[in-house]
């Protein structure tokens, strides 16, 4: 089994499970903002967007599992091998 490497952003006391995504645009309205959260099951409740008003052509959010919370490995993209060397 993989451990969990990751807690909940908003309680610490779990192991996190989910993923929260969202990409909004900066205030400036130059690039975007990146924000992402580790959250438990209890702590996923009632989460939604919160950007929504700085939302614009690429705005995303997403809520993906982490992999890890159910025995699974993170699988890495190679775009992201590639921007750490």
């Amino acid at each position: 089994m993989v451990e969990n490497p990751f807690s909940c952003e908003s309680c610490s006391d779990n192991d996190a499970v989910f993923w929260v995504y969202e990409r909004y645009e900066a205030a400036d309205g130059v690039g975007a903002v990146e924000e992402e959260a580790p959250l438990c099951r209890e702590c996923i409740e009632g989460v939604g967007p919160n950007h929504l008003e700085k939302a614009y052509a690429n705005y995303e959010f997403r809520i993906d599992p982490v992999a890890e919370a159910f025995g699974m490995s993170t699988v890495r993209r190679s775009d992201e091998d590639s921007r750490e060397e």
